[in-house]
């Protein structure tokens, strides 16, 4: 990140997007709690992202729990790994 005064200020669209990585994201997050217009200014991308997902969101067609439900009962469950008494601990000995 950019650590010039005014380049943070242009962040506030990645931060809401979760565009930024870790540090920008720290350091921009830092400069939320003494910025209010930066606040300002993300609460309101994230209320836009917000309705522009509830805008083109859909409902999933009626049948669609169905055949979920339907295909899940002709799948089998594993049985869960348990280690192997042979194996050492910490050496992936785990067996099904």
């Amino acid at each position: 990140m950019n650590n010039h005064a005014t380049a943070t200020h242009t962040l506030a669209a990645p931060y809401t997007l979760g565009a930024l990585d870790d540090a920008e994201r720290s350091d921009f997050e830092d400069h939320l709690r003494t910025c209010e217009p930066c606040r300002q200014e993300a609460a309101e991308f994230k209320a836009t992202t917000a309705r522009l997902a509830a805008a083109v969101s859909q409902n999933p067609p009626a049948a669609a729990k169905a055949q979920v439900m339907a295909a899940v009962d002709g799948v089998q469950q594993l049985p869960p790994r348990v280690p192997s008494p042979r194996a050492a601990p910490g050496l992936g000995g785990f067996r099904r």
